[in-house]
């Protein structure tokens, strides 16, 4: 406003509740710490490529990324990409952040050995976050072809995981009417806890596999399952009444 003075300028500044400040616990940094994917999923967010790209950050480089995060307050760190395990510095880069950070990483899960969980073992990671969205059919009309064995075979390997396993699930109009059958599976598993988001294509992309149920109807359905599943698994969400991300 024009018409106030300096004084008046100062006091609103003060009041206004500023957006960028961390909470008092701590901030969290999510790091999409690749673009490089494996996968061509149709409703990724992030900047993957299935083609190489390269002049990513070096290890040395990613450890002072983390170094600046603490410095600046951080104390929880989201590890995505991409896939985060197409980088063969992977784990060297999680134990470094779990030493001075909360640290979660999400993976599709297809890249993980046997050693790489028997290391992943030895760092204490807040959790592993692992895609899966149905059946084979249902998951790879939407992440591709060849995509559903491959996650299940890492999710095999991570019944041996010391760390907490959550499957997140997006739903879209193929998976929407088996959303238990997905709980059940991820019982089968051995995991700790599943979570649903819903689709929401990016920007100009294709909206033809988007849910066609309201988000009320399927919040109510993940609340059934959450009260007939609470002794086997935790089963949540991560949307309301407005859509995950804006179209």
């Amino acid at each position: 406003d024009g018409n106030m003075n300096e004084n008046e300028i100062n006091e609103f500044i003060n009041k206004m509740e500023c957006k960028f400040t961390l909470i008092e616990d701590g901030g969290k940094a999510i790091w999409e710490i690749t673009h490089n994917c494996n996968y061509g999923c149709s409703y990724c967010i992030f900047s993957c490529n299935k083609k190489r790209v390269d002049n990513e950050l070096t290890t040395n480089e990613c450890f002072h990324v983390i170094d600046e995060l603490v410095e600046n307050g951080f104390k929880y760190l989201k590890i995505t990409g991409g896939e985060p395990f197409i980088r063969k510095d992977l784990v060297e880069i999680l134990k470094y952040a779990s030493e001075r950070l909360v640290v979660d990483v999400s993976t599709n899960a297809s890249l993980l050995t046997q050693e790489i969980v028997r290391q992943l073992n030895k760092i204490n990671l807040k959790m592993i976050h692992v895609s899966l969205d149905g059946n084979k059919i249902e998951h790879e009309s939407v992440r591709g072809i060849n995509t559903y064995d491959r996650t299940i075979y890492g999710l095999e390997l991570l019944k041996n995981s010391k760390n907490k396993v959550r499957i997140g699930s997006v739903i879209h109009l193929n998976n929407e009417c088996n959303l238990e059958s997905l709980v059940k599976k991820s019982i089968d598993l051995n995991t700790n806890e599943i979570i649903f988001s819903i689709m929401e294509p990016p920007l100009g992309q294709s909206k033809i596999l988007v849910k066609s149920k309201g988000n009320d109807d399927l919040i109510n359905e993940i609340e059934r399952l959450k009260i007939k599943y609470k002794d086997n698994i935790i089963v949540n969400y991560n949307f309301g009444k407005q859509p995950l991300f804006v179209k």
